[in-house]
């Protein structure tokens, strides 16, 4: 009876030896490059978060090591506001909008959820693919909007004046919420659910781990869009230690 205990005793220790094995918690850091595919400008950002991957099946011999790669991770994407269109609208007091500069940085609490190839190089060196879907939602961000107004002076332009008065309106709000400006002007909120595709390369050695990352956003930038298009492109570079 007692063999039998041990023998129980040791199956139970190494199972979950093995168990723990397959789990890996590494935590991550880095930069974030992001271009916004109805933008021109390419923008830095960070990552930063926890990352949790579980293996399902070992290498054998020329085969990779097959798992799951998760996690959650704050990303700060920066890029542009996107409005529905501006066009001539009134932005109050008789004046039309004429042009616009805008700015917005967005933060995002992101999850994916990827199939995961490790491949054995060496002694303590692995090289992993991963590929898989990611949801995210907005819980931070900020933005602002210059906006060149222009109104018609009938009187001045009956005179012979120049018949335009120009204004500039500095704006500041939360892209996800967005803001009334007037009663004939309102800037609009961007929609805070995100969601797309994410690819990984990364190489390990030993604990400390890098990885180049790919995000191609889907969806809505705004709450009153109702065509789906692609958002935004991003590339990430992180670093990892596995504990």
């Amino acid at each position: 009876m007692k063999k039998l205990i041990w023998t129980a005793a040791c199956l139970l220790c190494s199972v979950m030896i093995s168990a723990q094995s397959a789990w890996r918690v590494t935590p991550e850091a880095g930069l974030v490059v992001n271009k916004e595919n109805e933008g021109t400008r390419v923008a830095l950002g960070f990552k930063a978060g926890v990352g949790v991957s579980y293996q399902m099946k070992e290498a054998v011999g020329y085969k990779p090591a097959f798992g799951l790669r998760s996690g959650l991770f704050v990303l700060q994407q920066k890029g542009d506001y996107h409005p529905m269109a501006w066009g001539a609208i009134p932005t109050g007091d008789g004046f039309r909008l004429e042009s616009s500069s805008t700015a917005a940085t967005r933060y995002y609490l992101q999850l994916p959820v990827m199939a995961q190839w490790s491949f054995r190089l060496c002694d303590d060196v692995a090289l992993h693919l991963a590929v898989g879907p990611y949801v995210a939602v907005g819980i931070a961000g900020k933005a602002e909007a210059l906006l060149f107004s222009s109104k018609y002076l009938p009187e001045a332009d009956k005179a012979g004046q120049n018949p335009y008065e120009y204004r500039y309106d500095h704006i500041e709000f939360n892209p996800f919420e967005g803001k009334p400006v007037n009663d004939e002007f309102s800037m609009e909120g961007t929609t805070r659910f995100d969601w797309g595709g994410t690819a990984s390369a990364g190489i390990t050695v030993k604990r400390v781990s890098f990885n180049i990352g790919y995000d191609m956003a889907w969806g809505q930038f705004l709450k009153e869009q109702n065509d789906l298009r692609i958002r935004n492109h991003m590339v990430s570079f992180t670093f990892g230690y596995t504990l």
